[in-house]
């Protein structure tokens, strides 16, 4: 086997478990590492090969969800321009919510367990991702220029997340508007008269 075939195997035993880690964390109950081992169809050594603990592991789960999610956007996002700004902002909010209410369980363990491992990696982190839309804004003189969006990502992102985890599957339909509402009336650029 050549070496290019092998680092492609060991890269796709490495998504095979985090692939079987975001199946078995979206259960009830906690997986044990033998039953991520054992959906991927791998050994208890190769996942001890690529997580040194489990920390690494629900990580590496987090991670993936977020890249996922964030190639997901950048397609959404092409189609961004002055005219359609808001209805792609309030629709990525809306998205957002709903993204983590759908990932439930796992949402609770990879962001908010005592396990949740290491900080999320900058150009994986929503507050850039939200600054980066807020400053598109500003670009389209739509966001006043008087908004720091460092700050203003980061309490939104609060909002977004206090807003999931306090809203139930039940009441998210009307929630959500009020969400987009909220988060959008902080961003509109006052008119000067």
């Amino acid at each position: 086997m050549s070496q290019a075939a092998r680092r492609r195997q060991k890269r796709d035993r490495r998504s095979d478990l985090i692939e079987a880690g975001i199946a078995l964390l979206a259960r009830e109950t906690l997986p044990r590492v033998e039953d991520i081992t054992a959906a991927a169809r791998t050994g208890k050594g190769t996942f001890y090969l690529y997580f040194d603990r489990w920390e690494t592991f629900l990580a590496a789960v987090r991670d993936r969800l977020l890249e996922d999610y964030q190639m997901d956007m950048q397609i959404r996002l092409v189609a961004m321009s002055k005219d359609t700004y808001w209805h792609i902002l309030e629709t990525e909010i809306e998205l957002f919510v709903r993204w983590l209410m759908s990932h439930g369980r796992i949402h609770r363990v990879v962001f908010h367990g005592a396990e949740a491992g290491p900080p999320i990696p900058s150009e994986l982190a929503a507050t850039g991702t939200i600054a980066k839309l807020i400053e598109i804004g500003q670009e389209y003189s739509l966001v006043s220029p008087d908004v720091s969006a460092p700050i203003a990502a980061q309490l939104i992102l609060g909002v977004l997340h206090a807003g999931v985890d306090r809203i139930d599957h039940e009441t998210i339909d009307e929630a959500i508007p009020e969400i987009v509402r909220f988060v959008t009336s902080a961003l509109v650029r006052q008119e000067v008269q």
